[in-house]
């Protein structure tokens, strides 16, 4: 059977595009719960990374954010702005974050949005800060746009690795039968004389996925 090529028009094509999302230095970090923490200076900068594919019609989109957590109700936002400026439905837009706790979020996670019992010199405890929300939020969607405009063809390529390195598994069964997440240090030399055994196994493969254009 003879093998038809792609034509221009059906090919998988892909955009990708990163904005700085970090915040200025006296906006709460919201990796502490029920802690007060501004931000003092950057170690490492945030990034607001989007990846846009398209074949045929259909388009998707990735978005991963250097935040803490992002809430329903601005997920919901940058996909209806999305939607709006790009033409994706706002269900082909997934949003992810990458959870660490030297990050702001986006939106209040500690009490509904419609919670009002806060003093405004207490706001850091509802999770957020209202400084930050609208600054990242255009940012977001701004990386969305310029992935979405620089689509080109592009071949795909996956490989994968090895990296046990890369993740620990979070549940420890004690001597006591109770079940706790371990520490990263321990006060014993040859290791944790509290813990029985270990809940389960982890995953060590690591996956990566190339986008190659023709001009490479």
């Amino acid at each position: 059977m003879a093998h038809q090529s792609p034509t221009r028009s059906n090919r998988l094509h892909a955009g990708a595009s990163q904005i700085d999302i970090t915040p200025q230095t006296d906006i709460h970090l919201a990796g502490a719960v029920g802690s007060f923490r501004p931000a003092q200076y950057v170690y490492d900068p945030l990034y607001a990374r989007a990846l846009v594919l398209k074949n045929g019609e259909k388009k998707i989109c990735f978005v991963s954010l250097d935040l803490t957590i992002i809430t329903e109700e601005w997920t919901a936002k940058i996909r209806q702005a999305v939607a709006e400026e790009c033409g994706l439905a706002s269900e082909a837009v997934m949003v992810h974050v990458t959870q660490t706790h030297s990050a702001p979020s986006l939106g209040h996670f500690m009490f509904d949005e419609s919670f009002q019992g806060t003093p405004p010199e207490m706001e850091w405890l509802r999770g957020g800060d209202p400084r930050y929300f609208d600054f990242a939020f255009e940012r977001i969607v701004e990386a969305i746009k310029r992935a979405d405009s620089s689509l080109r063809p592009v071949q795909l390529r996956v490989g994968s690795g090895v990296e046990g390195r890369v993740a620990f598994n979070r549940r420890a069964i004690m001597n006591d039968d109770r079940v706790r997440m371990p520490g990263s240090k321990w006060q014993d030399p040859l290791g944790p004389s509290y813990i029985r055994y270990m809940e389960g196994p982890i995953d060590p493969e690591v996956g990566v996925m190339c986008f190659q254009t023709d001009s490479v």
